[in-house]
């Protein structure tokens, strides 16, 4: 496969050779780098980790949600049948620690648009600078085609009559653009958020928390001047009611301390981005959160069970305060990933009548602290951000189609 002169020139990315079964494209300080695998097995895994190896990306997107990526966690050995290649990189992120990024929606979602006849058809984009060509990939890896075997079986078996071929074409067409096409646009969307969210840590804007919950071993009582930490999705306003459903010891252990203080303020944080990885006796956590939250007091809670197990939950309200605090490293502890703003209520750093986040866009452009003197490779220009998405390769040139769109895009 040939190499585009853009990215044999390109300082941030050189692989040690090209392959068939993955595509690349660089501008600026940015590269991608798409690898397609066969969800079955053969020789994915092993290609993922070469391509880890040379490219030593500064994070990886998976073609997953995080229930999915829970599931094949938990049980590790179906990855010697289903996403081995998936396994295979998340062990690798974390031996060269760096952020794993869920690039899928679930499940659900693509069967909802499925069936709503309001959803849109799209066309295939064009195609990307580098293109991966099938027929290579399959004379390779034979045992890459099976996953498509059974689409092939079903040929002989097409309708002669032309309306009824007409209709069950236009109905594979659907599923092919609501199944592949919108998914493309889905997982490009990731790729190019989770390169967004490098910039921003190299930038300093966003910070990553990393620790360990162990469900056996209890948690530290909790001491008076705490101030708990709820992290979130997406910021909350002043003024600005947000409902919580918490079923987790940890955060209920919160709850309790916040209904038994009346007065008590907790913090809200907005998480970039967060993976929850299970391990032997609970679960190793791995967030990138801003570095200012909002100060909340509580409004309600609401005590009920789980609709399956029965165990306990508490439906909570909490109301978004004027003040703003700092939290980083330094001023944030995760006791067995119990989230607590350390020190008295003297030491905190409040903010007043800022509208934090609350026109974020997530583009860092104009927003970095002054110093990048740590952030560059040379000394003379940003440090070059790297992201791998590891996608079956039905999606892969989709994904750098649309993620050459999007970067082009930014540049504008």
């Amino acid at each position: 496969m040939l190499v585009p002169p853009l990215l044999v020139a390109s300082p941030l990315l050189t692989l040690v050779s090209p392959a068939p079964f993955l595509t690349q494209f660089a501008l600026r300080d940015t590269s991608h780098v798409v690898v397609g695998t066969a969800h079955t097995p053969c020789n994915s895994a092993a290609e993922v980790l070469r391509v880890m190896e040379d490219v030593k990306p500064s994070a990886i997107v998976l073609e997953l949600d995080p229930e999915r990526f829970e599931l094949l966690m938990l049980d590790t050995s179906s990855g010697s049948y289903y996403g081995a290649e998936f396994l295979a990189a998340v062990q690798c992120a974390e031996e060269m620690s760096i952020p794993v990024f869920f690039g899928d929606q679930k499940p659900q979602d693509t069967l909802r648009s499925l069936l709503s006849p309001a959803t849109p058809l799209l066309f295939p984009p064009p195609v990307p600078s580098v293109t991966i060509k099938l027929l290579p990939v399959f004379l390779s890896d034979p045992r890459k085609f099976l996953p498509l075997l059974p689409s092939a079986l079903l040929l002989p078996f097409l309708p002669p009559d032309p309306l009824p071929l007409l209709a069950l074409l236009l109905f594979l067409y659907r599923t092919y653009s609501i199944g592949i096409l919108n998914r493309d646009v889905v997982l490009a969307d990731a790729a190019c958020y989770a390169a967004s969210t490098v910039r921003r840590l190299n930038h300093k804007n966003v910070w990553r928390a990393r620790f360990s919950i162990n469900s056996v071993r209890p948690s530290p009582p909790l001491p008076s001047d705490s101030l708990p930490l709820f992290t979130t999705k997406r910021p909350i306003k002043f003024n600005e009611e947000r409902r919580l459903s918490l079923f987790e010891p940890r955060w209920l252990r919160l709850v309790d301390f916040l209904s038994a203080n009346p007065g008590a303020r907790c913090a809200l944080v907005n998480a970039a981005n967060k993976v929850y990885t299970p391990k032997n006796d609970g679960r190793e956590a791995d967030l990138i959160l801003e570095r200012k939250a909002r100060l909340c007091v509580l409004v309600s809670v609401h005590e009920t069970t789980r609709l399956v197990s029965g165990d306990r939950k508490a439906v909570i309200v909490l109301k978004g305060e004027e003040e703003l605090i700092d939290v980083d490293e330094n001023t944030v502890s995760f006791d067995n990933g119990l989230p607590l703003i350390v020190g008295g209520q003297d030491e905190y750093k409040y903010y007043e009548h800022d509208n934090y986040n609350d026109n974020d866009d997530g583009n860092d452009d104009g927003n970095d602290d002054g110093n990048d003197d740590d952030n560059d490779d040379d000394g003379e220009g940003e440090k070059s951000v790297r992201i791998l998405s590891v996608v079956g390769l039905v999606h892969a040139n989709g994904v750098m189609a649309n993620i050459e769109k999007i970067e082009r895009r930014r540049t504008i």
